[in-house]
């Protein structure tokens, strides 16, 4: 963080939360009490009114106009911002905090009043561990490459499968079924795919620049993707004995056609790209949906079931992993953990 940036910070800080100590702006700042007295004598040095009571404080009245929340928007947009995705130590903790600190700061004094008896209500846990130095370093080259519009080099795959170098041009990164991807053109094979960052062991930056395509949108390039998989597009029937809220939010946006039946079932005709993500999804209701085509889906399920079966069971060890993703044997590239599957 440049030492604007973080003057900045602290003079956010200082507005939210007066008389604010030395060492909780050095932490919040992630610098040590010794550069927070240096930005200190800084901001006095300019003349903005920052003094001392039980605290540090700064003089009301100031700065910005406040800005007309309600509970519930603000309520929101904290609980986001605060999720883990965005916190710990990862790429976007500094960003995600200074953005807080900067909303607080112009928040109406009508809403500061209700959130000094509110807890708050909402919390995003992703379940993310962020203690991986390595993920903070491919995240930063990543976002770099992707400002700078420049090539990468990724160490892609799993040892134990495979391993390679792919040349991309990144577009994006994006957070899609629980883990983060790359989006871009893989100039190995011409094409854009999604390169899950789990599998990213290392990341080189180039000197040869790209320019984004006219004709690429993140919504196109998912469309008909369950999660991330960009395999060709398949007509799944399903028969659902059981609706509930969470199958009907989830597949809705796949269906091409959904009818009630005679014996109080539904019935579901869907577009999907490959069957693998679905497949794995659909374990979680094996009991109310029937698989009606396509064939290779039918035996998918069965094979899904019998790997459970066998895992949930004791003295089954995994002696390797093979890939039965189409795009991985065509294209050599691992998108997922649906890529692969155990042999016991």
């Amino acid at each position: 963080m440049s030492k604007f940036a973080r003057l900045l910070q602290v003079l956010n800080l200082l507005k939210s939360r007066q008389g604010i100590s030395a060492k909780e702006l050095a932490l919040e700042c992630q610098v040590s009490r010794r550069t927070i007295f240096r930005d200190i004598l800084s901001l006095n040095s300019v003349e903005i009114p920052v003094y001392y009571e039980k605290g540090y404080r700064l003089l009301p009245g100031t700065f910005l106009p406040t800005l007309n929340f309600d509970l519930d928007e603000y309520l929101t947009l904290k609980s986001i911002l605060s999720a883990d995705l965005f916190n710990g130590r990862n790429l976007f903790s500094r960003t995600s905090k200074s953005i807080l600190s900067k909303i607080e700061i112009n928040l109406n004094s009508e809403l500061k009043e209700k959130l000094k008896e509110i807890y708050p209500p909402f919390s995003f846990s992703f379940n993310l561990n962020n203690g991986d130095k390595n993920q903070t370093l491919i995240f930063k080259i990543l976002k770099q490459a992707i400002l700078e519009k420049k090539s990468v080099i990724l160490d892609y795959g799993i040892k134990e499968v495979f391993r390679a170098n792919f040349e991309v041009d990144p577009f994006i990164i994006v957070f899609r079924g629980r883990k983060w991807y790359v989006v871009g053109k893989c100039k190995n094979h011409n094409k854009y795919f999604p390169f899950g960052l789990d599998y990213v062991e290392k990341v080189t930056l180039t000197n040869d620049y790209f320019i984004l395509p006219k004709d690429f949108s993140l919504a196109g390039f998912f469309q008909h993707s369950w999660e991330v998989c960009q395999a060709e597009i398949v007509q799944v029937e399903l028969k659902v004995s059981k609706e509930n809220k969470y199958i009907v939010e989830n597949m809705s946006p796949f269906a091409e056609n959904i009818s009630k039946l005679k014996d109080g079932s539904t019935f579901y005709r869907l577009k999907v790209r490959g069957v693998n993500e679905l497949a794995r999804w659909l374990l979680c209701f094996a009991e109310r949906i029937e698989v009606r085509s396509p064939k290779e889906f039918k035996s998918r399920m069965n094979r899904l079931l019998e790997v459970h079966q066998k895992i949930n069971q004791k003295g089954y060890k995994v002696k390797k992993w093979v890939q039965v993703c189409p795009q991985f044997t065509k294209y050599q590239r691992l998108c997922n953990d649906f890529c692969l599957e155990p042999v016991f």
